[in-house]
């Protein structure tokens, strides 16, 4: 495919594959494609990449959410029986069940939440700017949420790194 033939969502899914996912991964967080997660025994913290139901061949808008809840909680919600759908881990968009923000909703997030990407999009130059907003914001939290907190050492001893922080 030539860069002509480039769709925006082609754009996007190649700034998460090749930009975003590898930053997220050395920060720490598990994941591929548009979901993520910090692992935790004891809490789901995950972030993820969610596109408007508007987006098109030549525009992908999206913004970045994140969720956690603790997973005793998150297994007694599963298994009510009127919630057959929910799955193993929540959704970063599940405002319902867990508690998730838009990362504009953070602090230190930025004013306006929504990224937009066209086909001619320099995908490396969008993910520069929307990682400093992740690691600012998203990670912080997700980090907080899973109860490790800059410069206190884990029950081990030994540092455990989320972005630039150490936590």
């Amino acid at each position: 495919m030539t860069g002509s033939e480039l769709t925006a969502q082609d754009v996007f899914a190649r700034m998460l594959r090749e930009h975003v996912a590898p930053a997220l991964r050395t920060a720490g967080l598990l994941g591929s494609g548009q979901t993520f997660e910090l692992r935790d025994a004891g809490t789901w913290a995950v972030l993820g990449f969610c596109k408007s139901r508007y987006s098109h061949a030549g525009e992908v808008e999206f913004t970045v959410m994140v969720a956690a809840v603790g997973k005793d909680r998150w297994e007694q919600i599963r298994a009510d029986v009127t919630r057959p759908r929910l799955g193993r881990r929540p959704a970063p968009s599940d405002t319902v069940y867990a508690q998730a923000l838009r990362l504009d909703q953070l602090p230190g997030g930025p004013g306006d939440a929504w990224f937009t990407v066209h086909p001619d999009t320099d995908p490396a130059v969008l993910a520069a700017g929307l990682l400093e907003h992740v690691r600012a914001a998203a990670l912080p939290w997700l980090a907080e949420r899973a109860g490790r907190h800059p410069h206190r050492d884990t029950a081990a001893g030994q540092s455990a790194t989320v972005g630039d922080l150490r936590v």
